[in-house]
């Protein structure tokens, strides 16, 4: 079955079958790299940057939907990746010796060793 749709989608261009297909009621769409998603939700405002380590623009989820009534707000930011790492392990049964322990070893990030964000947008 695999082999046979293989096959199949292999005999048109990719946007001919996502067209056919959504206009079948079946979701579809063409694969794009990261870069051309977050550029794509960027450019409509459900994405934002932060400055990263190093100068680099970090993405960070935006607002997607907008409620005719209640408009969006963005909120705080939700910390770097990794930020609640603790209270996460420790709900987990971890205690803190363990989590360092790991921390050592390159396993996990505490949040004192994680890069911090600078919202640009």
């Amino acid at each position: 079955m695999a082999r046979d749709l293989e096959t199949r989608f292999a005999q048109r261009q990719a946007a001919s079958w996502v067209e056919r297909l959504a206009s079948a009621g079946i979701a579809a769409h063409v694969v794009v790299s990261i870069d051309q998603a977050v550029d794509y939700l960027h450019r409509r405002g459900v994405v934002y940057f932060e400055r990263g380590p190093g100068g680099t623009d970090v993405p960070r989820p935006g607002i997607g939907r907008w409620l005719s009534e209640t408009p969006p707000v963005v909120g705080t930011n939700p910390g770097p990746i990794g930020s609640q790492a603790v209270e996460i392990l420790a709900a987990l049964g971890l205690t803190e010796p363990e989590m360092k322990e790991l921390a050592e070893a390159n396993v996990l990030c505490l949040p004192d060793g994680l890069p911090e964000l600078h919202r640009l947008t």
